[in-house]
């Protein structure tokens, strides 16, 4: 029982922190927010991004919240080449 609520809680971290990096790259590469589910990556992610944007200045122009919070999600092995052995 408890390793499925813990499942279920490291899905949803999985999947916000993946809505999170959705963001800072739709804000990176400039893209129309009048699109239906950018809204919707930014109504999910605002509640936690804005006060921290507050408190944290943003570099050349890019929000460095957004950098610092989908660092993590993105980490250091998540683009290293799967071997498939048959």
């Amino acid at each position: 029982m408890i390793y499925a609520l813990i499942y279920i809680i490291d899905v949803m971290l999985g999947l916000y922190a993946t809505a999170v990096l959705l963001r800072f790259l739709l804000q990176w590469t400039r893209a129309s927010f009048y699109n239906p589910l950018a809204q919707a990556i930014v109504r999910l992610t605002s509640p936690l991004l804005l006060p921290l944007r507050r408190l944290i200045p943003g570099w050349r122009g890019k929000p460095a919240v957004m950098m610092m919070t989908s660092e993590p999600a993105v980490g250091p092995y998540s683009f290293a080449p799967v071997m498939v052995t048959s």
